[in-house]
């Protein structure tokens, strides 16, 4: 359904653009300005259909033209016949674009315009044979040229679009990430200021342990029986104090979560963006040939940006720790729209989880990975803070796909309008 407005977006406003053209060689054949516009919302649109949606544009770009031939004449009939072979170029158009360039292969700019040129000639070589019959295939070489010629304008016209467009992203992109880093610098050192404040409470806690226990042994061996209560309201006074201190930490760090990361949101593609290269760099600091791959659909604006970075990294961490150092391992990051649901997969082809053990992995404390080494267990925090983010700040769903033989997938659910922004 979204891709199908999409396209019918793209339809309508190359068809209204269309109404600027001129007029060259023979009559009704038009020149005109939706072409340098349809390949740049093709681009920017990337899930669109190309061949679809050149045909939907012929369609309304064929009709608009007999609607302004009537208006303007008082009949339609003429323009019918008239018209008809330019739905040739824009189907043709449609069609060659999504022949020559696949949205699989990585975006090169020279064969994008080299391949945008070819697009641009034949489709209008088509509409020009369909008009004239092109007398029997004898060939014009100044009408290819001056085609040609006019295919290589357009083309540089839209590749000069799309850098612009590309490079005003980047430097707003780098705008945001700057201010983010400010920001981050500012958290950094406001909680530098509180872990002062746990180191002193550390401390403080060592002392009433200390005394704690001297108290025991006195109140064991029934010495100085009359500082026994002095000792126990000491001890009493310290843990009030720590108390008041942790609230004081408490409150501080919190108002620095909600003052200083009140900024504005992303785009989808953007937090994925940061993830990968996130990701990338903690494989290769463990020091695992492991490969991730993102596979993400609608990209939409978010403001829980913190929030989706912290599941996702989990997640995905798991699944690097899951996979053995003898395999080489694969982790797949898969984004899908449904309904009014988007639906998260994180899945890897690591050593899975028991049967046994499923029930407890969203368990506060649990965990299966340890150290060999140091004798070390992981805290066991990583799912449980995935599941309390999930189903407490997004009311959704987080789940094992039971279905899933080999490795471990997890599934993640949230309705749309818990994440998006409009």
């Amino acid at each position: 359904m979204d891709n199908l407005k999409k396209m019918l977006t793209v339809a309508a406003i190359v068809a209204l653009t269309s109404q600027i053209y001129i007029k060259i060689f023979v009559s009704d054949f038009n020149i005109s300005v939706a072409i340098i516009l349809f390949p740049i919302l093709l681009t920017f649109f990337k899930n669109l259909n190309p061949s679809q949606t050149g045909i939907l544009s012929a369609l309304f770009v064929y009709g608009l033209r007999i609607f302004v031939f009537g208006l303007r004449h008082g009949e339609y009939a003429p323009a019918i016949d008239s018209y008809f072979p330019e739905l040739f170029f824009y189907m043709g158009y449609g069609v060659f674009y999504h022949i020559l360039n696949e949205n699989s292969s990585p975006f090169k700019m020279k064969r994008f315009f080299i391949n945008l040129v070819l697009c641009d000639f034949f489709s209008n070589l088509m509409e020009m044979y369909v008009r004239i019959n092109w007398e029997m295939l004898e060939p014009k070489f100044e009408i290819v040229g001056v085609l040609f010629l006019i295919a290589l304008v357009r083309t540089f016209m839209v590749c000069v679009f799309i850098l612009a467009l590309k490079y005003y992203r980047m430097l707003i992109l780098n705008q945001d990430h700057e201010e983010r880093y400010r920001k981050l610098l500012w958290i950094i050192s406001q909680l530098k200021t509180e872990m002062y404040w746990m180191q002193k409470n550390m401390d403080n806690i060592e002392n009433v342990m200390s005394n704690a226990y001297s108290l025991f042994e006195k109140i064991n061996s029934g010495k100085d029986e009359d500082r026994w209560a002095q000792m126990s309201v000491d001890i009493a006074k310290d843990v009030h104090e720590i108390k008041k201190e942790y609230g004081l930490i408490f409150r501080g760090v919190e108002g620095i979560i909600e003052n200083k990361l009140k900024d504005s949101g992303m785009d989808f593609k953007d937090i994925i963006k940061i993830l990968n290269d996130s990701m990338i760099m903690e494989a290769a600091i463990k020091g695992r040939g492991i490969s991730i791959e993102f596979k993400c659909g609608n990209s939409f604006y978010t403001e829980k940006h913190y929030q989706l970075m912290s599941i996702f990294r989990n997640l995905i961490v798991n699944a690097m720790e899951a996979i053995d150092g003898d395999i080489k391992g694969k982790i797949v990051f898969l984004h899908l729209c449904e309904e009014n649901l988007h639906v998260f997969k994180v899945s890897d082809n690591g050593c899975g989880i028991d049967e046994n053990e499923k029930p407890l992995i969203f368990t506060p404390g649990f965990s299966t990975k340890i150290d060999y080494n140091t004798g070390q267990i992981n805290r066991g925090l990583g799912l449980s803070l995935v599941k309390d983010i999930v189903e407490k700040q997004f009311e959704g769903i987080i789940r094992l796909n039971p279905e899933r033989k080999t490795g471990t997938e997890f599934i993640i659910e949230i309705e749309k309008e818990k994440l998006e922004v409009c």
